[in-house]
């Protein structure tokens, strides 16, 4: 069956997720935000409702045109893989993505060891002749497959760990000159 990875998957990753959410709330950790920080989450939920409402226009235009360019599972996986960047891009640069009771440390390991996987991942399925793009009826088109979601949300996250580490520089470089 074509999708059966995909939704293994997605069940492990809510059991996961689950799993996490249960440990926590045993634990009796509660997040906790600051006025600026609520106001800087609801900018970025703001923003990845915006560029996901921006994706979808665009999409529905190019469908509407009648170009194929994907399978017909990559195009709405990347619209959430956009939504989801643009709000964790937002709320890293707005210092809004980790509660006042944690430190950065979990959400770099979650950016860079979650997005080393799914690139292993996506890359793998490349290297086993699993294709990432379907040679289409010229030699220069092609479709999309979503086979090739692991490799762009693998950037996409490896992408927000890096600008965390560079805005996690910036603001020890700020602090350490208004220290002097």
């Amino acid at each position: 069956m074509k999708g059966s990875w995909f939704v293994i998957g997605t069940f492990v990753g809510i059991i996961v997720a689950l799993a996490a959410l249960l440990i926590r709330y045993a634990m009796g950790k509660k997040d906790q935000y600051d006025e600026r920080q609520t106001a800087a989450r609801g900018k970025a939920y703001r923003a990845g409702m915006i560029s996901v409402m921006i994706y979808l226009w665009i999409y529905l235009m190019i469908e509407a045109m009648g170009v194929r360019w994907h399978d017909g599972l990559f195009g709405p996986a990347l619209g959430v893989v956009v939504g989801v960047f643009a709000f964790g891009l937002t709320a890293v640069l707005k210092d809004a993505y980790i509660s006042l009771n944690e430190t950065p440390k979990g959400a770099l390991t979650f950016f860079f060891l979650v997005g080393a996987a799914n690139l292993l991942i996506g890359f793998s399925r490349v290297r086993t002749a699993k294709r990432i793009v379907i040679p289409g009826s010229e030699p220069t088109e092609g479709i999309v497959t979503f086979d090739a979601i692991s490799i762009v949300l693998g950037a996409a996250l490896l992408l927000l760990g890096a600008v965390t580490v560079a805005r996690l520089l910036y603001l020890r470089r700020s602090q350490k000159e208004d220290a002097e």
